[in-house]
């Protein structure tokens, strides 16, 4: 065989073997599944980019409540929007058949109130005998002793009120003594509470509810 016959027969071998691995490669990528996914691509379908003008894109998410994404017109997005429940947006204060706020503080101040009355024997020569307070038409026998604690009311709220004292029993000397509840002070309690001081020759009243706090009167 010549030289030049061997030459055209290499040509021709690789030739044909260049095409049959031209033709292997195609049937490869031909056999290759599509998936459809693009570089950058999202499978969940929230965040995707557009191919052609390389921007990022938002597509709706089915399983997203408000059915859109925030920021392409949402009707979620905005002052006053509904939120999920049907409620919307505000303060939510004042609402109808609320118990709390200001109103019902207001209510609690100027309702009437139970004033406690702190009595006390201080007596060295002439102690009381059967004392007694009376308010409202009702009387109560203070415990012989030194001291005794009780309440009267209720008694309204900015009003100029009176009670009685019987140092002596009601066959006795009847000491009345004025006193105003005001809305600041606290019901039944020892800070403003009306203390009456039995001594032999006088009987001491005072207290925040007394005007100018103390009053003195003849026993």
């Amino acid at each position: 065989m010549s030289a030049r016959t061997m030459t055209r027969t290499l040509i021709l071998s690789a030739a044909l073997a260049g095409l049959l691995l031209l033709g292997g490669c195609s049937r490869e990528r031909t056999d290759t599944p599509d998936l459809g996914l693009k570089p950058g691509a999202s499978q969940g379908g929230v965040l995707s980019t557009d191919s052609t003008g390389g921007a990022s894109a938002q597509t709706t998410d089915s399983k997203s409540p408000a059915g859109s994404v925030a920021g392409q017109g949402s009707p979620t997005s905005g002052p006053g929007a509904a939120t999920q429940g049907g409620a919307t947006s505000g303060s939510g204060d004042g609402g109808a058949g609320g118990s709390s706020g200001p109103g019902s503080a207001s209510q609690s101040n100027t309702a009437a109130k139970l004033i406690r009355i702190k009595w006390w024997n201080d007596t060295q020569a002439v102690p009381p005998k059967n004392p007694v307070i009376e308010f409202g038409g009702k009387r109560v026998t203070l415990k012989a002793g030194k001291s005794d604690t009780l309440a009267i009311g209720p008694c309204p709220v900015g009003e100029d009120l009176t009670f009685a004292i019987y140092p002596d029993g009601t066959a006795g000397k009847r000491i009345v003594a004025t006193f105003r509840v005001e809305a600041r002070m606290i019901a039944d309690s020892e800070q403003d509470a009306i203390h009456v001081e039995v001594r032999d020759d006088r009987v001491r009243v005072l207290g925040n509810p007394i005007p100018n706090f103390e009053r003195t009167f003849e026993r």
